[in-house]
C-alpha cells in the first residue's frame, strides 16, 4: 500500500502594520487522496483561522489511510511587520514682492518655508 498524497499548500506571507505582533491567517482546506479511496486528516499543528505571531511558523498536516500509512506536508506561515517610512516633505514657497522705487531701485522680498512631516507603514 502507498501513503496518502497530499495536495500541497504554498507558503503564506502576510504583511501587517508595525508593532501588530501578529494576525489571524486563513488558507483553503488541505486535502489528500489515497488509492484506498479514503485519506483522513490525522492531525495538524495549526488550523486555518488561527492567530499567528510575527515571524515564520511551520504548519504541518498529517493524513492517514485505512492501512495505517501516513503522509505529512509542511508549509510556512510568514507574518512580516511592514517597514515604516518617514518622509520629510519640504514645500518652499517664495513670495517676492518687488517694489521698485524709481529713485533708488530698492526691493522688498519676503521668503517662507513650510515643512511637513509624514510617516506611514505598510
Amino acid at each position: 500500500m502507498t501513503p496518502p498524497v497530499i495536495q500541497p499548500q504554498d507558503d503564506i506571507t502576510i504583511i501587517i502594520p508595525l508593532d501588530s505582533g501578529g494576525t489571524v491567517v486563513t488558507w483553503p482546506s488541505i486535502t489528500a487522496t489515497d488509492n484506498s479511496g479514503t485519506a483522513t486528516l490525522a492531525g495538524s499543528t495549526h488550523t486555518s483561522g488561527q492567530f499567528f505571531p510575527t515571524g515564520t511558523t511551520p504548519v504541518t498536516h498529517t493524513f492517514t489511510d485505512p492501512s495505517g500509512n501516513t503522509a505529512s506536508y509542511t508549509f510556512n506561515v510568514n507574518v512580516v511587520e511592514g517597514k515604516q517610512y518617514n518622509h520629510i516633505i519640504i514645500v518652499v514657497c517664495i513670495f517676492r514682492k518687488a517694489m521698485n522705487n524709481i529713485y533708488n531701485n530698492t526691493y522688498l522680498s519676503l521668503n517662507f518655508v513650510v515643512i511637513l512631516f509624514s510617516s506611514y507603514s505598510f
